[in-house]
C-alpha cells in the first residue's frame, strides 16, 4: 500500500472519529458496550424456586426475566439461588433457596464488583448474613414479589445506598417498566 493510500485513510478515519454522527454512533453502540463492561456494576438475578411462579396464563417470573435478560448486553450478570454463577447465556431455571449472602459474597469477592443491581421476589434464606456479607456494596433493589414488599429489602438499600423500586408484575405495562427500570439502573439513569 502507497504512503498517499494510507494517508487518505488516515485523514478518513480521524474525520469519521471526529463528527458528531460518530459521536451518536459509539454511544448506541459497540463503544457503549465495552464501554459497560468496564464498569463496577453488575446485574443479579433470583432464581429460587419462587421465580417459577405464574404471573399470568403465559409467563412466570423466570419467563419474564429471561426475556429481558436477551436484550441485556454488555453487562455482566449473574443469577443465585443456593449458589451463585455468572450468567452466560440463558439464566438458569428456578430452584432451591435464597442464599443471597452467597451470592453477596461472591459477587464482591470473586468477581470484584461493588455495584448490584438485585431483581428478586423475596426475602433471604438468611436475612443477618445477608446483610453481613453485603457491607462495602451498593444495592439497588428491583422487588417483583408479592405483596406486602418485605421490610428486610427497603433496609438493605437503605444501609448500602441503593434504591429501591417495587414493580407489580400484575398490572399492565409493568413488565416494560421492569425492563426500562433495569436498563435505566445499569446505565446509571436514576430519574425512572
Amino acid at each position: 500500500m502507497s504512503n498517499e493510500i494510507i494517508k487518505r485513510n488516515v485523514e478518513k478515519v480521524q474525520s469519521i472519529l471526529s463528527s458528531k454522527s460518530h459521536e451518536k454512533r459509539s454511544e448506541s453502540g459497540l463503544l457503549s458496550k465495552v464501554k459497560a463492561l468496564s464498569r463496577d456494576k453488575c446485574l443479579l438475578i433470583d432464581v429460587s424456586g419462587s421465580m417459577s411462579d405464574r404471573v399470568n396464563m403465559e409467563q412466570t417470573k423466570w419467563s419474564i426475566m429471561q426475556n429481558i435478560l436477551n436484550d441485556i448486553q454488555g453487562y455482566r450478570r449473574f443469577a443465585f439461588s443456593e449458589e451463585c454463577q455468572e450468567i452466560k447465556d440463558s439464566l438458569p431455571r428456578p430452584y432451591a433457596g435464597t442464599a443471597m449472602h452467597k451470592a453477596f459474597e461472591y459477587i464482591k469477592n470473586i468477581a470484584k464488583i461493588k455495584h448490584i443491581i438485585l431483581v428478586t421476589d423475596g426475602l433471604p434464606d438468611s436475612e443477618e448474613l445477608a446483610l453481613r456479607d453485603a457491607n462495602g456494596l451498593v444495592i439497588d433493589v428491583i422487588y417483583i414479589g408479592p405483596q406486602p414488599v418485605p421490610d428486610f429489602l427497603k433496609k438493605l438499600t437503605s444501609l448500602n445506598n441503593g434504591t429501591f423500586t417495587d414493580v407489580n408484575l400484575l398490572k399492565d405495562g409493568a413488565i416494560k417498566v421492569l425492563e426500562n427500570k433495569i436498563k435505566g439502573l445499569l446505565n446509571d439513569e436514576t430519574k425512572l
